[in-house]
């Protein structure tokens, strides 16, 4: 960790040990020992998010953690995060979730992936090292593949033993492979990935594989060359930034991570893409 990466992290360390009191930016950046203007440059290029705003989705993201716990009423939490009224605290979840806190109180429900995690050195060593990926919008033809179910750390942290288990079942060598499936949503546990490759129709159907079909359409694709155990970074990227300040919304119930083959020695080419949808701004 570079001297630049020690001093955010101490400003990051001050916005989460007063996500209940009142601070300021200049003690922020007091704590990192920048200038004003220097730290709100230096934290917006590393962090992704004014540090303002970074403090206020923070703010946000316990507040609805704390309303899915209990039944403590809203007004009480919008105070306790430092909302000067329901009606801000309103405003201000709304913008950011694209649903009214009523509402996922009352259904008991919101998406995690959408819930902005404190952000650490990881995160901002990760996007040092890598880039920020660029969103691009493509139209995709209707896509058909064969595959089957890995558990998602294999694919995750020993993408070699993923891709030969699959190429076996291949006829030629595959240029690219796909993993499929949903983000976690919650911590802890294990997930499945379908794994698989394109073929030209069902008729080319491997034995002992299933088939899945990807619909033509408007997708997002987020592309980089990194480590794939670095996948995670990415997506919190996508779902707790990106989305924030766009106006569109990501239909993730189909997230598709699309993988080169030409280098597994440790960096991999891949993408996420996301089915995208406009979202009218509130």
């Amino acid at each position: 960790m570079d001297d630049s990466t020690a001093c955010i992290a101490r400003a990051l360390d001050v916005i989460e040990s007063r996500l209940q009191e009142e601070v300021s930016v200049g003690e922020m950046a007091a704590a990192a020992g920048y200038s004003l203007y220097h730290f709100i440059r230096l934290f917006n290029q590393y962090v992704h998010h004014t540090p303002y705003d970074y403090l206020v989705r923070r703010r946000l993201a316990e507040a609805a953690r704390r309303m899915l716990a209990g039944k403590r009423r809203l007004m009480d939490i919008a105070a306790d995060y430092c909302f000067q009224s329901a009606e801000s605290f309103t405003r201000a979840f709304t913008r950011v979730y694209r649903v009214p806190p009523s509402r996922v109180r009352k259904e008991n429900d919101l998406d995690e992936r959408l819930v902005l995690a404190p952000r650490g050195t990881g995160y901002i060593d990760f996007f040092r090292t890598y880039g920020r990926p660029q969103a691009q919008e493509r139209v995709f033809p209707q896509c058909c593949l064969t595959g089957f179910f890995q558990d998602a750390d294999l694919v995750l942290t020993r993408p070699k033993e993923a891709l030969s288990h699959l190429q076996s079942y291949a006829s030629r060598p595959l240029a690219e492979w796909y993993c499929i499936g949903s983000p976690p949503q919650s911590s802890g546990g294990s997930r499945l990935l379908f794994t698989g490759f394109e073929i030209a129709d069902f008729d080319e159907l491997p034995q002992g594989l299933y088939a899945r079909r990807l619909p033509a359409g408007s997708w997002v694709v987020f592309q980089t060359r990194a480590p794939l155990a670095g996948l995670d970074y990415l997506r919190s990227f996508i779902y707790q930034t990106w989305q924030a300040n766009h106006n569109q919304t990501l239909d993730a119930r189909c997230e598709i991570c699309r993988l080169g083959t030409g280098s597994l020695s440790g960096y991999l080419e891949f993408e996420i893409i996301l089915i995208a949808t406009i979202q009218p701004n509130l």
